[in-house]
């Protein structure tokens, strides 16, 4: 039968290499989901700048300052300019 110590010591290393595989399961995972929430972060800030972009826009067909961008087949495939600022 081994003396008691050295059961001691064996089990004390052992569960303290574990806890170093731990540790760096642990700090992975959260860097992960920092880069998550990153690109999460960077994909709402872009949408909020294309809404306000496009409401800029809008407001600047509404007052006739881009009549060029009336004329788009892009615009006029979806909506004729009544339309298209009826449905805001």
């Amino acid at each position: 039968m081994p003396p008691v110590g050295g059961t001691l010591g064996t089990l004390i290393r052992t569960t303290l290499a574990q806890a170093g595989v731990v540790k760096e399961a642990l700090e992975r995972g959260a860097q992960e989901g920092k880069s998550r929430i990153d690109t999460l972060r960077r994909s709402r800030r872009r949408q909020e700048v294309l809404a306000s972009l496009g409401e800029e826009v809008v407001d600047m067909i509404g007052r006739g300052d881009l009549p060029e961008i009336e004329e788009s087949s892009v615009l006029r495939s979806h909506w004729d300019r009544e339309d298209f600022l009826t449905r805001l």
